[in-house]
């Protein structure tokens, strides 16, 4: 197998009803890709997932009478992955934003990035005002 590796994802589609054609269409393409890369011997990660935060999540929740954990979590077992099923898709994982796996590395890359973008600002911040002090002129007519 050859060293060189492709990596896919599907957006991570929001949970607010049932997968359709655009949906299917996306993670369809996604797989036809992945499977070619494979044909040729390429390592290839296929991940597809959904999102599970937002407003419109939980008013599609709440009108179905349910928090929206448990309107995701019905859909997401009852609908999401049942159509990918259906239409042969062989994705290598399906991530939701809600699990643990995702809460946390999503966390400790923010934290990360913060805290670069910080040292960067003061850096540069500390760098500006060291160039920016006004030069000494000479008086005029002198």
């Amino acid at each position: 197998m050859s060293e060189k590796a492709y990596y896919v994802t599907t957006p991570i589609y929001y949970v607010t009803a049932p997968p359709h054609i655009g949906s299917a269409y996306t993670t369809v393409a996604g797989d036809v890709l992945t499977r070619w890369h494979a044909q040729r011997g390429e390592r290839k990660w296929y991940l597809t997932g959904t999102d599970e935060h937002g407003e419109k999540v939980m008013r599609s929740a709440e009108a179905q009478g349910m928090t929206p954990q448990a309107w995701t979590d019905k859909l997401v077992e009852e609908a999401w992955k049942p159509a990918w099923v259906d239409v042969d898709i062989a994705y290598d994982d399906f991530i939701r934003t809600t699990e643990q796996r995702h809460t946390s590395t999503t966390r400790a890359t923010s934290t990360r990035a913060s805290t670069r973008a910080c040292t960067a600002w003061a850096a540069r911040s500390s760098s500006s005002r060291r160039t920016s002090a006004p030069t000494p002129t000479a008086p005029s007519g002198a």
